[in-house]
C-alpha cells in the first residue's frame, strides 16, 4: 500500500479536526495586515499593471467573453461540491448551465443559460466543509490570494484539484501556464470595480476587506438568506459574483 496516496486525507483530516476549536476571528492580525500589505505591493508592480493592458487592449465583448468562459468552467465545481453538500436540486442547476453555455454558448464563452433564467448558487470546498459542520475558523490572508479563512483555505486545495483546468491533461506546459495567466488576469480585472469602492471609503482599509470578505462568505453559505438583502447585492458587486 502506497502510504503517501493517503498523506493529504490524513493532514486533511488534522486540519479539520483542530477547526473544531477554532472560532472565527481575527487572532493573526499582525500576519495579515503585513501579509496584507505586501500582497498589495507584490499587486501594484506586477498583476494590475498587466492586467491595465489588457484591459486596454482587450474589447469589451471579449473579455466579457473570457469572463463567462471561465465561469462556465467553475460550474464543474458547483456541480461537485452541491452533491457533496446534498443540494440536488443546485447539481442539476448547474449541470443544466454548463451543458447549455458549452453547447450553444461555445464553450462558455456566451451565458445563454442566464439568458434562459437558469441560475445556480455558486458552491465551493470551503463552504462544503462549513455546511458538513466545520466553523469558519480564524480570518487569514493568503500570499498571493489574499483575503480567506483557515477552512477556506483548506478548500482551495479541494477547488484546485476538482479545477477541470488542472485535471485536464494538457499537451503543452506553456499553453496550460498561459489560460492559468489568463485566469488570474480576469479574477484581477474584475476587482477594478471593487478597487474603487475601497479607495473611496473612508475607512481602515484592511478591516474594511476582512468584513466584507467574511459577510460575502456567510452569505454564500447560506444561500444568500441573509438579513440585510441591500448589503450581500454591495458585497455581490464587489466581488463581482
Amino acid at each position: 500500500m502506497n502510504k503517501q496516496k493517503f498523506l493529504p486525507v490524513i493532514l486533511l483530516g488534522f486540519v479539520i479536526t483542530l477547526l473544531g476549536g477554532c472560532a472565527s476571528g481575527d487572532g493573526l492580525e499582525s500576519y495579515n495586515r503585513s501579509m496584507y500589505s505586501i500582497n498589495k505591493t507584490v499587486d501594484k508592480y506586477t498583476l494590475k499593471p498587466i492586467t491595465k493592458v489588457y484591459r486596454a487592449i482587450t474589447p469589451d465583448p471579449v473579455e466579457k467573453g473570457v469572463g463567462n468562459f471561465f465561469n462556465n468552467i467553475g460550474e464543474v465545481g458547483t456541480f461537485a461540491n452541491s452533491l457533496l453538500q446534498g443540494k440536488i436540486d443546485n447539481a442539476i442547476l448547474s449541470s443544466s448551465r454548463f451543458v447549455w453555455n458549452t453547447t450553444v454558448g461555445l464553450g462558455g464563452i456566451f451565458d445563454v443559460a442566464t439568458a434562459m433564467n437558469i441560475k445556480a448558487n455558486k458552491e465551493d470546498f470551503g463552504q462544503t466543509l462549513q455546511t458538513w459542520g466545520v466553523p469558519a475558523g480564524p480570518y487569514v490572508v493568503l500570499p498571493f490570494f489574499g483575503p480567506s479563512t483557515l477552512t477556506d483555505s483548506v478548500g482551495l486545495v479541494g477547488d484546485t484539484f476538482l479545477s477541470p483546468i488542472n485535471r485536464y491533461k494538457w499537451h503543452s506546459n506553456r499553453l496550460r501556464n498561459s489560460v492559468i495567466g489568463l485566469y488570474y488576469v480576469d479574477r484581477r480585472s474584475r476587482l477594478f470595480k471593487a478597487e474603487k469602492m475601497l479607495n473611496s471609503a473612508s475607512v481602515d482599509e484592511y478591516s474594511f476587506v476582512k468584513n466584507t470578505y467574511l459577510q460575502h462568505r456567510q452569505a454564500l453559505v447560506k444561500d444568500g438568506k441573509v438579513e440585510n438583502k441591500a448589503m450581500e447585492d454591495d458585497l455581490d458587486d464587489l466581488y463581482g459574483e
